[in-house]
């Protein structure tokens, strides 16, 4: 059994600030900038997000560094809702055991939609038990619970506190793997066993849209990935990092264009692939600047076009982005210095996979932040 200790909600943002403070943890200032200009985080500084919305959002978390569970101790539950929160948290436990989470996660995701992939897997199984614990506590067989009507609860919950967020893109990166893993996982577990769970985690399902999709029996969605990316440059910048943010990304668009949480949800499952790169500004320039391109291959012209026209018809502003479309694929594009989007006339060109940049720096990843602030 792990060591537990309790700390207030105010220690256990102090000591997020300190571990996000650390050098090499933080989210790089380009990337910060980027999902700024595409209106995915507010003007506060992002580990101030993360801070705030982690604190808000979690009771309790176990932490592969130290093998302890932490509950936060003025975060009101009864005895009933305390006891899952740690049966939740000694699942992960035992998931650390089993399979060593933190390399577990550093070997299969490299990219924000494979962590939320990941994520879904770890959280689903960490839901699954605790409730499977509870139905037998109030002598219910499992396979009599109403775990269709549970599972419609909890991510309607996570939905409204996903688009009532400050940074419905963060908040969403952190929340949004429990509901789905949840679901995804309860039918198989009741199904076949443990042994289905145990299958996942021998060869993990890393596209996001099929957790999503949550499909039983399991029919594949397939990925159809993009042959055009977008690695051209504006002029007086250089390549700096890529990303797929996937689903959950496009989702949290959805809520930025005041589209509902549900109604997110489900746009977000029109995405076949996507590729982030975000540009900085040449070391030699007289003052520094970012640029980001979005590049999403949607099922087909319609619902690319439909993703268009919301984007058009949306109240917010967005007068700093530039949207191109290709058949079924949207450009989007973005700069600090707004000058610079009429003079990025390649941005369309395609490029390869292989150009996509590569950070060398020690900092970490969009991908590695979002998977740091999912606290356990």
């Amino acid at each position: 059994m792990p060591a537990i200790r309790s700390i207030t909600s105010t220690e256990y943002a102090a000591e997020l600030r300190q571990r996000l403070a650390e050098s090499g943890t933080s989210v790089p200032l380009q990337w910060e900038s980027a999902i700024r200009l595409l209106k995915l985080a507010p003007n506060t500084p992002i580990n101030e997000v993360i801070v705030d919305s982690t604190v808000s959002n979690i009771g309790a978390y176990y932490s592969t560094e130290d093998k302890r569970v932490t509950v936060i101790e003025d975060s009101t539950v009864d005895q009933e809702s305390a006891s899952w929160l740690l049966s939740h948290e000694f699942v992960h436990s035992l998931q650390d055991r089993s399979v060593d989470l933190k390399a577990f996660e550093e070997q299969w995701t490299n990219s924000t939609d494979e962590v939320m992939a990941l994520t879904s897997l770890i959280e689903g199984e960490a839901i699954v038990h605790p409730n499977i614990l509870q139905a037998r506590r109030h002598h219910l067989p499992p396979e009599r619970a109403d775990w269709n009507g549970y599972e419609s609860e909890l991510l309607d919950s996570v939905l409204t506190t996903v688009q009532q967020a400050p940074s419905p893109f963060i908040t969403a990166l952190q929340l949004l793997p429990y509901p789905i893993g949840f679901r995804f996982l309860i039918g198989r577990w009741l199904h076949t066993g443990q042994s289905a769970i145990n299958d996942l985690f021998r060869t993990p399902e890393l596209w996001f849209l099929e957790w999503v999709m949550a499909l039983e029996p399991p029919l594949r969605t397939t990925l159809d990935p993009l042959t055009c990316f977008p690695t051209k440059a504006p002029p007086g910048y250089v390549p700096f990092d890529h990303d797929r943010l996937g689903a959950a990304g496009l989702m949290a668009f959805h809520i930025v264009l005041q589209q509902s949480g549900q109604t997110a949800l489900i746009r977000g499952t029109d995405l076949r692939d996507d590729s982030i790169v975000v540009f900085m500004s040449a070391p030699d320039a007289p003052s520094p600047g970012v640029a980001v391109a979005w590049r999403l291959r949607f099922v087909d012209d319609w619902t690319a076009g439909r993703f268009l026209r919301t984007l058009e018809a949306s109240q917010t502003s967005f007068a700093s982005l530039s949207v191109e479309s290709f058949e079924r694929e949207v450009l989007i594009r973005a700069a600090s210095d707004v000058t610079v989007l009429s003079a990025w006339t390649n941005a369309a060109e395609c490029g390869a996979a292989d150009e996509l940049p590569v950070r060398s720096d020690t900092a970490d990843s969009m991908s590695a932040a979002v998977r740091r602030s999912v606290h356990r």
